[in-house]
C-alpha cells in the first residue's frame, strides 16, 4: 500500500517504525479504509483480539521512549559546560 509507505515512520520516531506493533491503530484504520481482507485464517486477530494488547504494549513503549528522552536531555544538561 502506497499510503502505508508514505506515512512511515508512523509514530514520528524512527525507534518505533512498525505500523503493526508501534501504532496498532494504523493497521485498523487501513483495514477499515480499504476494506482489507485477511490473507489467511487467523490473520484478522491483529485487528480483533490482539488490538487491545497491542495498543497497551504500544503505549508502554512510547512512554519508555519519552522517559529515555527526558533522562538523556537531563544528563546532557548536567554535562553541558557552564559559561
Amino acid at each position: 500500500m502506497k499510503e502505508a509507505r508514505q506515512r512511515a515512520p508512523f509514530y514520528g520516531d524512527r525507534r518505533a517504525p512498525c505500523g503493526f506493533l508501534d501504532t496498532p491503530d494504523f493497521i485498523k484504520e487501513m483495514v477499515t479504509k480499504y476494506d482489507l481482507k485477511p490473507s489467511h485464517e487467523g490473520a484478522e486477530s491483529i485487528v480483533c483480539e490482539l488490538q487491545g494488547p497491542l495498543m497497551e504494549m504500544s503505549r508502554k513503549y512510547k512512554r519508555m521512549l519519552e522517559e529515555l528522552d527526558a533522562k538523556e536531555a537531563a544528563e546532557a544538561k548536567e554535562e553541558a559546560p557552564v559559561k
